[in-house]
């Protein structure tokens, strides 16, 4: 199972664990590997933040909590003529700006002093990897699979960077430090999820192409990806899918 869990969930406000969640996922985690289920912890997050969307919109967001979004200048949240959900990634500039501060590790006026997001996001991780480690027997913890730290990420806009360059110098530093992480609180043999951008193989004229990792690791990380068919699910290919239309794309994903 893909147990997806969250970041405004788990700290709702600064520098606060809820506890009360941490104990209620452990406890699902238990009844899952009760049942002999394998789990991979899934640290979820669309669209940035449920936090930037007006009440009433088209889309929603869910990942970053509501004080790291709220009176922090973000812009009024419009995607335009949206064929789909995920064009907020691109069109969106409340999305895109949460993003790139995510990546950034943007300053956050709290009050009780400033925060940055990524260091934010990742003691919250680290509280919740180190609390299942310690309220998991070790049959239950035996049964799961790794850890997903982001759901599809996006870059919300690169600076002026390549995708190449994006990815070795602003998503893999992040990886990594997921991975020390991990082997810090006894999730050595644990792999880290990884997942490239979001568009990476996607038929749509978005994709961004793979082979950009100039180190590849040796140890503890898991290709993971997913792939959409963009062309058809807004509608602009309409030709009849057969039992081979997806194989190149699943050769994409097996060369990467």
């Amino acid at each position: 199972v893909r147990f997806l869990i969250s970041w405004e969930g788990i700290n709702p406000q600064v520098d606060q664990i809820d506890q009360a969640y941490l104990q209620a996922i452990t406890a699902q985690v238990k009844e899952a590997t009760a049942l002999g289920m394998y789990v991979l912890i899934d640290f979820h997050t669309d669209l940035f933040s449920r936090y930037v969307f007006n009440q009433g919109s088209s889309a929603a967001g869910n990942g970053a909590p509501e004080w790291v979004v709220k009176d922090q200048g973000f812009p009024q949240e419009f995607c335009g003529v949206c064929l789909t959900w995920t064009q907020n990634l691109v069109t969106n500039e409340a999305v895109r700006k949460g993003l790139r501060n995510f990546w950034n590790n943007a300053p956050i006026n709290t009050p009780i002093g400033t925060r940055y997001m990524q260091d934010a996001f990742l003691w919250q991780m680290d509280q919740t990897l180190r609390y299942l480690k310690s309220n998991l027997t070790a049959s239950e913890f035996a049964l799961i699979q790794g850890v997903d730290p982001i759901n599809e990420p996006a870059d919300g806009g690169m600076n002026g960077l390549s995708v190449a360059d994006w990815e070795n110098k602003v998503m893999w530093p992040l990886y990594r430090k997921i991975r020390t992480m991990m082997d810090n609180n006894g999730w050595y043999d644990k792999p880290v999820y990884a997942e490239p951008l979001v568009f990476w193989n996607t038929s749509a004229p978005l994709g961004t192409g793979g082979h950009h990792v100039l180190n590849p690791p040796t140890r503890g990380f898991v290709f993971n990806a997913h792939f959409y068919d963009g062309p058809r699910q807004m509608g602009l290919d309409t030709s009849v899918v057969n039992s081979a239309t997806y194989l190149p794309d699943i050769h994409k994903v097996r060369d990467e």
